[in-house]
C-alpha cells in the first residue's frame, strides 16, 4: 500500500506528528518536514514529502538511551503555537504552519548543515486528547504500537518532571528514512515529547537527528529548551 503524503484528520488514521505512518509495505517520515541533506539539497526541498522506503533493519535497531530535560539555550525564542515557548540555536530554516486539525496546528523546523543536522516538529495546543490524568502516557503508549506495527523497536514510554506540565513523558526510536527533502536514506534517532498543560492544552515535540548523536543537535536543544507559556501571551494559536 503506497503512502499518502495528505494531511489526516483526528479521530482517523492521522498523519501523526511523529511522523511514522506504516503501511503494509513502507515506512515514512512525517508530512511536512523540508529538511535538505547535508551534502546535497534537493531542487523540491520547500514542502517537499518524505520519500517511503521500507526497513527491514528496523526492528534491530536498539532504541537510543536519551533523556530528555529541561535546558537553558541561547538563540531565537519563538512560540510557534499556543502556550509554548521553544529557542532555536544556530542556524535554523522555519518551515510555514500548517494547521492539521481544529486547535491543532504543526510547525517545524530544520537544521540543515553539517554533522550536526536535525529537525524538530511540534503540535499543539490539541495535539492528543488530554482529559484523562494519564492522557500523556496514553498518548505515549498509542504511538508506540504505531511504531510497533511498523516494525520498528520503541522504548518504553518514560515520564519526566517538566516544569510548567502536569504531565510529560517520553518515548525514543530508531530507525532507517528518507527525511522529506533528501535525496539519499540516513539513519536517524528519534526522541517525541508528549506533554500536557493547564487547560487541558496537549503538545507533542519531536526531534530526529543522525544515529547516535541525537544529543549533539541543535535540534535536540531546542526541544529540552520548551517553555510553557500562560495562554494569553502566546501569539500563534
Amino acid at each position: 500500500m503506497a503512502y499518502s503524503p495528505r494531511p489526516i484528520a483526528i479521530g482517523t488514521p492521522r498523519r501523526r506528528v511523529l511522523g511514522l505512518i506504516a503501511g503494509s509495505a513502507a515506512v515514512a517520515a512525517a508530512g511536512v518536514l523540508a529538511a535538505c541533506s547535508p551534502n546535497e539539497q534537493s531542487e523540491d526541498a520547500a514542502g517537499a514529502e518524505g520519500r517511503t522506503t521500507r526497513d527491514n533493519d528496523a526492528g534491530s535497531a536498539d532504541a537510543p538511551d536519551v533523556k530528555a530535560a529541561p535546558l537553558a539555550v541561547t538563540g531565537q525564542a519563538v512560540q510557534p503555537v499556543t502556550g509554548i515557548q521553544l529557542t532555536l540555536p544556530g542556524d535554523v530554516q522555519a518551515l510555514t504552519p500548517e494547521r492539521v486539525g481544529e486547535g491543532r496546528t504543526q510547525v517545524t523546523y530544520v537544521w540543515a548543515g553539517g554533522d550536526d543536522w536535525g529537525y524538530l516538529v511540534i503540535e499543539g495546543p490539541n495535539s492528543f486528547a488530554a482529559d484523562d490524568q494519564s492522557a500523556a502516557m496514553i498518548a505515549a503508549n498509542a504511538e508506540r504500537q504505531r511504531l510497533i506495527a511498523a516494525l520498528i523497536t520503541p522504548s518504553e514510554p518514560r515520564k519526566l518532571e517538566w516544569e510548567g506540565f502536569a504531565q510529560c513523558v517520553q518515548l525514543t526510536w530508531s530507525q532507517r528514512t528518507v527525511p522529506p527533502g533528501w535525496s539519499q536514506e540516513a539513519s536517524v534517532d528519534a526522541l517525541a515529547l508528549f506533554c500536557v498543560a493547564e487547560g487541558g492544552r496537549a503538545y507533542t515535540v519531536v526531534t530526529y537527528g543522525p544515529r547516535n548523536t541525537l544529543e549533539k543537535t541543535y535540534a535536540y536543544a531546542a526541544l529540552c529548551s520548551a517553555t510553557v507559556m500562560d495562554s494569553a501571551e502566546s501569539s500563534q494559536g
